[in-house]
């Protein structure tokens, strides 16, 4: 039996538990973050699924409400009619019909302000949502200094934000401007998060 073999036959899971859990959690930080993005990224979709906990990340993963969640989320937006029955997923498919169109956009807003706390969610709290590739050009804490530029440019406003990460944070953006950046990357993020609900819809890999 050659070594490959051999290593492959090491590489169980139990023995890798043994092993992280004998690590100084120093060593497994450094571990982790000589890991490439691609490594990385099917490490934290592991964690997340295989210990059945979405973490701080998640909470606000509209995707995975339910009615009451959603009935919960909606009695904030203030409607004037009955709020439709459905899920999170539902909302996201648009598939949830109001009985005014002025509920729709009242129930619109109030998603874009929790999908902005999401987005933020990604970057305070780790793990982070591992998109799938289809939805991650939308995917705003991934953006590089360039995708910022060119988002802020479509709002006409004028900044110097390195990455995606510190504009969800509001880094660098003036207060009378930091409301206008707020409602853009709401509305990147309900696309972003429309993307992900199409890419469940046709693979089922984000219900895991």
């Amino acid at each position: 039996m050659g070594a490959g073999a051999s290593a492959k036959e090491e590489a169980k899971p139990g023995d890798v538990a043994a092993i992280a859990a004998k690590m100084d959690p120093k060593d497994l930080e450094g571990m982790i973050k000589s890991l490439d993005h691609e490594t990385s990224g099917k490490l934290q979709q592991a964690l997340q699924k295989g210990k059945g906990v979405d973490g701080a990340c998640m909470r606000r993963a509209i995707w995975k409400w339910d009615n009451d969640t959603l009935q919960e989320a909606l009695s904030e937006a203030e409607l004037e009619g009955k709020a439709p029955e459905g899920t999170g997923l539902d909302f996201l498919l648009g598939k949830l019909k109001f009985e005014k169109d002025s509920d729709k956009e009242k129930a619109d807003a109030m998603m874009k302000r929790v999908i902005f706390m999401f987005l933020q969610d990604q970057v305070v709290n780790q793990p982070a949502y591992v998109p799938p590739e289809s939805a991650k050009k939308r995917c705003v804490w991934l953006w590089g200094e360039e995708e910022v530029k060119s988002a802020l440019s479509e709002i006409e406003v004028k900044a110097t934000v390195p990455d995606g990460k510190k504009l969800l944070l509001l880094e660098g953006i003036d207060d009378d401007a930091k409301e206008k950046v707020t409602d853009m990357l709401g509305t990147v993020g309900k696309l972003f998060l429309e993307d992900c609900a199409q890419d469940l819809k046709a693979t089922g890999e984000m219900s895991k």
